[in-house]
Order: C-alpha cells, then structure tokens, then sequence
C-alpha cells in the first residue's frame, strides 16, 4: 500500500504456505515494520501520522472491533522506536532516543478487573437477553469494545483500575440510553445489576399477543363476511306478515355483508306453519318473503338481485299439528319464518339451492345473534340503514386502528437493528475521524494548490502571448521602437505582479474586473514605473549585454568584410547598418527571454517558500566544504517530479524522480548554516501520494548519509547542512 508493508502466510502441517496475504487494516501509504505477535496481540512500528515523532510502536488486538492504538509516551517519543519483543515475562524495545539505535528492557505488569453484570428491565424487572451494548472508556473518550449479553441477560470484560466505563444501548423503546461503571483500586471482582427503561420483552410479548388475537379475529370475521354460508332468518309472529324492529336488526346484517359482496344475488323464501289451509298460508307466505324484499330495496339493494317464493306449510321445522291450540300455536313458531340464502347463480330459488347444498352447508344468523348493547335501547327505533352504516363505519376504524398498531408493532425490530447500526457507524466514525478529516485536509489542500497553480498558469500563457504579440511588432519598428515596447513590457509585468497580488488579496475572480482595475492603475502609476524603469534599463545588465552585442556585431563585421569595403564602401556601410540593427534586435529579444526566465524562477521561488508550509527542519552535519547530492525515487517509480531549492536559488527544475536514476548535483557548504538551507519541493504527487525520495550525500572524503524526504502540495522538506571542523 506504500513504503514497507507487512505480510503474513499460513502454516499448515508444518508446511509454510506461498501465498503473502496483506494485513489491510495495519497496511497504510507510510513504512509498517517490525511485527511481533504477543499473546493476542499484534504489536509493530509505522511512522505515518499523527504519531509522537519518526517510527512510534502501535498494536492491534487480533479478531477485535477495536482500532489501531499508539502506545503513547513514554514508550514512544519523538525519535524511533522499533521492534517491540517478548521473552518470557520481559518485554525488550530497540530506539534511537539516546543516539544510536539501542534496545531498552521494559518493565510491564498490566492489572485488569473482571466485571460481570446482569441487564434487566426496570419496569418489571425482566431479564435482558441478547442485548447488544457498547463500552466506552469515558478517560479516554474512545469506544473500545461492543458486548451482547448471553442468554441469562449476563454480560462479563476485562477492566482496567480507576476507570470510568459507559455502556451505550436501546432501551425497550428503542431510545439511547447510557448507565455508567466505575472500577475501584484493590477491587478485582465487580458484580453489577444494571437497569433499563422501557417495554421488557415479556411486555412487548403480551401487546403483540393482543393484537395478533385482535387481527385473527378480525381476519375470522372477513371471512365470514365475504362467504355464502350464512342462513339469514327472520321470523313472524302468528298469522302476521310484519316485521318486527328485532327482526329487521337481522336484514341490517345482511345488507352489510352485501355492501362487500356486489355481484351476489338473494333467494328468500318463506314460510308458515300447518295451522290452516294450504291456499291461506301460500297467499301468507308470499305476503311475508314480499316483506323482506321490500325491506331491502327500501335500503338500497337492487331489485333485480332478488328472487322470492313462498312455499305455504311445506318445509316446516316444527312437528306438524293442524289442530288450532294456543300450545300449538306456540309449538310451531319456528315454522312461521323466511329464510334468506346468497347465491352466485341468478335465478337460483331457495329450494333449488337448499336440495344442492344440504341443510349442513349454512350458519344460520337470526334475532338471537345480534347484539343489542352495540345499538343501544335509545336507537332500536332508528332507522335500519342509519344503524348498518354506523356499524360498516365503527367496523372499518377498528380495523385502521389494529393495522396500525400492528405496523407498529412490527417495526419495532426493525427501528431497534437501524439505529444499533446508527450507533456503530457513529462509534466507527469517531474512531477514524482524525485520519479522515487530516485526509480531507490534505485533499482540499492539494486541490486548492492545484487551483491556485492552474491559474498562476493562465496567467503566466496570457501574459507570454501578449509578450509575443507585441515582441512581434517590435521586431517591425525601429529600435526606438524596440525601446519604448520594452519600457512598456516591463511596465505591465511590474503592473501584473501588483495587480494580482491584490486579487489575491481582495479574492476577485472576475477576470474582467481584474483587468478593468490593472488599467485604471496602469494610468495612475504609469509615469512614476516609467521615469523608475528609465533609470533601472540605464544601469541594468540588459544595456551592458545590448552595448556587448553591438560591439561584437561591428567588429565581426569589419572583419568580414575588410576586402570588400575598398570596392564597395557605399553598399557594405548600408549593409552594415542593416544587419546591426537587425542583430542589436534579436540580442534585446534574446536578453529579454533570460530576464524573462529569471523573474519566473524568483516568482516560483516565492510562491514556495511563502504557500507552502516549511516542516521541520532536517540537521545534517558535514565535515566538507562541499557535498555532492543524489535524489532517487523511494520505493517504486511513480512519476514523482520535484524542484530542489538552495539558498533561495533553484538548482534542481521539475525533474522526474526515478528508482535506478538519480538526480545529481553538488552544493557548497558555507561555514554559517543559516547559508545552507536546501528545500525539497514537490511538483506533483505521483500516482501514490506521498512525493517520497531518498536523497545520498556523499562528503569528499567518501562519507555517506542518507535521508528520507517526504512532501506533498502544502508543505516541503527542509534540510540544513552543518558544517563542522574533522574531529
């Protein structure tokens, strides 16, 4: 994953496997070294950051949700600490603290308590079983383990003394709560009852029980309401073709079952008893089922779904005495009826379907079954629809109510596993919030950076094509017009470096403004830059190098042409003169390219040494007065490119990093350090980030160091050379 990275094999009887298996989540872009196995623990040495100082010793208990841990001061320190061992009951560490590498005996004895606990609802004093909770050290404000009580609601962990531990868990109403434990000096056996609020699970138990028999019967009673075997029978009084309040409770019903059964058609027939002829009770029987069928159409059922026969004295119920007697009178009521059958068949009379169906095939519903408390003495002389759609409304709330909490119910669980997840991925954030957020850091660092360089970029492209263009037209006009192009060139560099200065500062990004303002100051200022760079070109090396070259090109061309000037004097004279401007123009635009370069060079210079953040400085000492100095990639070849500062000179330009191929160039070494200050800068970050290297520096009597640099888009590596007498 970068630098050095640790590995691991299987062994298997005996037999050491070939396949390197890398350990992930040690494994980081920095160098992990020197692993060592104690007990459950696996112990190594990174030097990546966020550490004390160079290479700091971590661990990391195997098979765990805890994280990667520092030991912490004062095994580390600011130097390098490597290769933690155990022998035995000592413990040995290699560091470089007191100079050389030496190896220190540590003195570890480690005290733990053993703290066992019982979690129970406080509510009904329940037991808890299965219950996930999470354990924080509250000292350390860090989530070092998760614990889930076993089927006796008992949970057990190995505590540290003088410690305050917070458990973290869902109470039975799924809401976060917290209880704390606190392990006393001299105490190694804790016992603990802990509580929580909310619902137990014998509570939760008995609510579901409630609501599933509620949704049983509810799911009995829709069947019941969308089935054909119910017998709907009303009854008569003697010789009477009336129907009674009671009895019209009985055709409620079924108007109520038929508003769910829309394609159902209605088969009454009705009957009397064997007192009488059978033409007086036919007539009667026919007056009776022609009572019920108005009845229904009266609330609202169609007509056309309705077939209705009387059927006189046949099919009586009761024994069959046609003598006339009050005692069987009373004996054969249940004869003097009509019964009222569904069918899915039109046309299909009563007789019909009770000779195919059976008399086994109905439940019969009549007066006795319905139930009065529901309607209530005051409203028995309500109007019949009135009272079958109270009833059709009261019977659709109840059934809302019982899915809801049904739903209810039922996501408990789920809200339970959703927030349990909330609660770890919290715990895990925390855990890795510091390398995420340095991570997001350096990630807006690199891409402000990379802004920033794009732009200095457009700048730079714009400012070179308005150069050229009017380079250009230079070359056309006169010197003096070369002159006057060069005293405004450098105006409007000077103009330029200003401006944007103050766009920086100011934060204007429209390009228009900015210009608009470079104008505005150009005229201001114009007079002032101008008397100011008058005098500068006067002194500068751009006229010393002009006035060289003027004299160079005179010479040479008296010299070539010594022979031709007697024959010819008036056409070499016009010649010479056109070549020596044409010459004195080319060397101007050749002396202005180098300055050019130069004002670049101290621009990046600059931006270096003041956007960028210089680390800590990196002490080198030297016995020479110079040092010859070779850079390679470090690790494997990434197209890493870096640019070396020396003394606020630019020696090393954009060269690419490579592992075989150094980049070599020697530096001298000043007695005073402050003089010898070398900076690592990187160009870009390579495909893996870090830009590292390995820079070599070789003294000339053969004396070799070597030093491990590392930088990114915002900080560079810093190195002063020391120089010191031989000893």
């Amino acid at each position: 994953m970068g630098g050095f990275d640790i590995y691991y094999v299987t062994i298997q009887g005996g037999v050491i496997g070939s396949n390197l298996i890398s350990l992930t989540d040690i494994n980081s872009s920095f160098d992990e070294i020197a692993p060592s196995m104690i007990d459950d623990t696996l112990f190594f040495s990174s030097n990546k950051v966020g550490g004390i100082g160079g290479f700091d010793t971590y661990y990391k208990v195997i098979n765990s949700k805890s994280g990667i841990q520092n030991l912490g001061y004062p095994v580390n320190s600011e130097k390098d600490e490597v290769g933690l061992k155990k022998a035995y009951s000592d413990y040995y560490l290699t560091t470089n603290r007191n100079g050389n590498f030496d190896i220190l005996n540590l003195l570890y004895t480690p005290v733990t308590y053993k703290l066992n606990g019982v979690l129970t609802y406080r509510n009904d004093g329940s037991l808890a079983p299965n219950h996930l909770m999470y354990l924080k050290d509250k000292d350390a404000d860090l989530i070092i383990d998760s614990i889930r009580t076993d089927s006796f609601a008992k949970y057990t962990f190995n505590a540290k003394p003088n410690r305050n531990y917070e458990f973290t868990t869902l109470n039975g109403d799924s809401v976060y709560e917290q209880f704390l434990i606190q392990t006393i000096p001299n105490q190694h056996q804790f016992d603990y009852i802990s509580y929580i609020n909310g619902r137990s699970l014998k509570q939760k138990a008995d609510s579901l029980n409630a609501i599933w028999a509620l949704e049983q019967k509810r799911i009995n009673d829709s069947i019941n309401l969308y089935s054909l075997n119910t017998k709907f029978i009303v009854q008569y009084d003697f010789d009477k073709s009336i129907i009674s309040n009671k009895e019209k409770l009985v055709l409620d019903s079924l108007i109520k079952k038929l508003l769910f059964l829309p394609k159902v058609f209605v088969s009454v027939g009705a009957f009397t008893d064997c007192i009488g002829s059978y033409k007086y009770n036919y007539l009667l029987s026919v007056k009776r089922g022609k009572a019920v069928v108005d009845y229904l159409v009266k609330n609202g059922l169609n007509k056309q779904r309705i077939i209705a026969n009387g059927y006189s004295k046949k099919y009586t119920i009761s024994p069959c005495i046609t003598k006339y007697t009050s005692k069987n009178k009373s004996l054969q009521q249940s004869s003097r009826r009509a019964e009222i059958v569904l069918s899915e068949t039109k046309k299909a009379d009563w007789a019909t379907l009770e000779l195919e169906r059976g008399k086994n095939y109905y439940a019969i519903y009549n007066s006795s079954k319905v139930n009065i408390n529901l309607i209530g003495k005051s409203n028995i002389n309500k109007d019949s629809s009135n009272i079958s759609n109270d009833r059709i409304t009261l019977k659709l709330k109840n059934e809302k109510i019982i899915k809801l909490k049904l739903n209810l119910a039922k996501q408990d669980s789920i809200k339970m596993v959703q927030k349990l997840a909330q609660i770890e991925a919290k715990q895990l954030a925390e855990q890795k919030n510091k390398e995420k957020a340095l991570a997001l850091a350096n990630d807006l660092r690199i891409k402000d950076s990379i802004k920033n360089a794009n732009y200095l970029t457009a700048l730079n492209f714009k400012r070179d094509q308005i150069i050229k263009e009017k380079l250009d037209r230079a070359r056309r006009d006169s010197i003096k017009d070369i002159e006057e192009a060069i005293v405004k060139k450098a105006l409007e560099q000077k103009n330029k470096e200003s401006a944007l200065k103050l766009a920086n500062d100011l934060r204007i990004k429209d390009s228009i403004r900015k210009a608009n303002y470079i104008a505005a100051l150009n005229l201001k200022r114009e007079q002032i830059l101008k008397e100011k760079l008058d005098r500068a070109r006067r002194d500068s090396t751009l006229i010393a190098q002009v006035t060289a070259s003027k004299n160079r090109i005179k010479d040479s061309i008296a010299a070539a042409s010594l022979k031709t000037l007697s024959s010819k004097p008036n056409q070499l004279k016009a010649q010479k003169d056109t070549v020596e401007e044409d010459m004195s123009k080319e060397e101007i635009l050749k002396s202005l390219e180098v300055l050019a370069k130069l004002k670049l060079e101290q621009e990046r210079i600059v931006e270096y040494l003041t956007k960028r953040i210089n680390k800590k400085p990196i002490l080198i000492y030297v016995n020479s007065d110079s040092v010859s100095i070779e850079i390679y990639d470090n690790g494997i070849h990434d197209n890493d490119s870096v640019s070396v500062i020396f003394n606020k000179r630019i020696v090393v330009d954009k060269q690419e990093l490579k592992v075989n191929k150094p980049i070599k160039f020697k530096l001298k070494v000043d007695k005073d350090s402050k003089n010898n200050e070398l900076v690592f800068v990187a160009e870009n970050l390579g495909t893996e980030p870090p830009n590292t290297g390995v820079m070599f520096i070789t003294e000339k009597s053969g004396r070799r160091q070597q030093v491990v640099l590392s930088t990114d888009m915002t900080h560079n590596e810093v190195i002063y050379f020391i120089r010191i007498e031989k000893q």
